[in-house]
Order: structure tokens, then sequence, then C-alpha cells
């Protein structure tokens, strides 16, 4: 069993490898990525040098009918470079739907944790005639300045812009997604009370024809520390 998405890495990691979102409003494109299901998969890591790594991962995921998780056969795959002296990645994806709707998905994505600054900066976009188009980019910026107060060090704030463009045929598959040109803009403030319990709040637009709204999210996570 197992996860796939497009991008692959959509639930990439913060700076420490603790948290994985850091907004807890999903990406427009989120549900038009998801590729969960039940199969294999085979993944992996090259060394091309001494600066650069080549990882790959490969998966088929048969069709399940349960009516608490169904899913439709499908296959796909995802190639990235990552550079660990620039902490560079960018990867391109692919997936194929081959159930009673048969059509592709392409994806890259692209993730800089920079070492001068305390900045984190991921881009991921998908492209398909089926579902449509977008793309979402966000910066994280860990406020870890010593002319902060201690507790401010203990946060992070974080701005993500996307847009979403449905396909001009209609919506194929059980995806949910706008139905017009959307446009969001949010940003947010991250605080940790605990090395294991983080505070969300975020506050943003939405920018559609038929569906402008402001958008308040709040939340907290708990982390089982090892």
């Amino acid at each position: 069993a197992g996860r796939y998405a497009i991008p692959f890495n959509i639930y990439k990691e913060r700076f420490d490898g603790r948290w994985i979102r850091n907004l807890s409003q999903e990406p427009l494109i989120f549900s038009l990525a998801d590729s969960s299901g039940n199969g294999g998969q085979l993944r992996g890591a090259i060394p091309i040098s001494s600066s650069a790594q080549f990882s790959y991962a490969t998966y088929f995921s048969a069709q399940t009918t349960n009516v608490v998780a169904g899913s439709d056969r499908q296959s796909g795959f995802r190639t990235a470079l990552f550079f660990p002296g620039t902490r560079i990645e960018a990867g391109v994806s692919f997936n194929r739907l081959l159930g009673d709707d048969r059509f592709n998905r392409f994806g890259t994505d692209f993730t800089w944790n920079m070492q001068r600054l305390p900045l984190n900066i991921r881009w991921e976009a998908l492209a398909s005639k089926a579902v449509g188009n977008g793309y979402w980019i966000e910066g994280a910026y860990r406020l870890s300045n010593s002319r902060f107060p201690r507790w401010v060090r203990r946060s992070h704030a974080v701005f993500r812009s996307e847009q979403y463009f449905p396909p001009k045929a209609g919506m194929r598959g059980d995806f949910e997604a706008p139905e017009v040109d959307t446009i969001r803009v949010l940003g947010g403030w991250n605080y940790w009370i605990t090395d294991a319990v983080r505070t969300q709040v975020a506050y943003g637009r939405q920018f559609a024809t038929d569906n402008n709204h402001n958008i308040l999210t709040l939340g907290i996570s708990y982390h089982f520390v090892e």
C-alpha cells in the first residue's frame, strides 16, 4: 500500500523534517494530484557525483473497491535531481489512470532550502487535459535571527500564491476543484508551543469570477517525538 502524488513530494518536509506542511490549507491542485492506492513501488537513489544525486520512484496500483478507500488502477513514476551542497531538488513526474477514466497527469516540483537564509522555497505544478492545469509557489521563513525575542524564534512566516485553470472539456474523474479560473493568495504564521505542539493561523483571499471570498484557517498539530 502506498500514497503516490503528482508531484510526488507534495508533502515535502519542513526544515528539520518533523512537520510535513507549512499551511493547513491544501493547495488547489492537491486533490487533482492525489493518486493514493494499493500496489507496489520501487524507489531508490543513484549518486552521480559528490555534488549530485539522481532519485527515482515507479509504482503500480491495483483497483480497490473498498467502500472506505476505493481507488482506480494506475501507474506512474517520478525522477529528480538533488544537489546536497546547495540543498536544491528538482523533479518531474507522470501518472496514468487506468480505470474507467483513462488519462495522464504530468507534474514538476522544485525545492530549495537556502543556507544563507532560513528560507524554504517550494514550487509545484500539474498539467492534464482531463483535470486541468495549476501551480503553487510557497516561501517559509524561519524567524530565527537573534535580534528577535526568544519566543518569536519559535515561529516562521509562510506565504503561498497559487493558480488553477479547469479543463475546457469539463472535469473527468471524481475530483474536487474550482469550475472557473481561480487565484488564491495566503499568508500564515506557525508557532511551536513545544517541540511536539505547533499552532497555525493563515489568512488570504480567493479570486474567481463567481466566488471571491476571504479565507481564514486555524490549526494545531501534535508530533509524536521519538
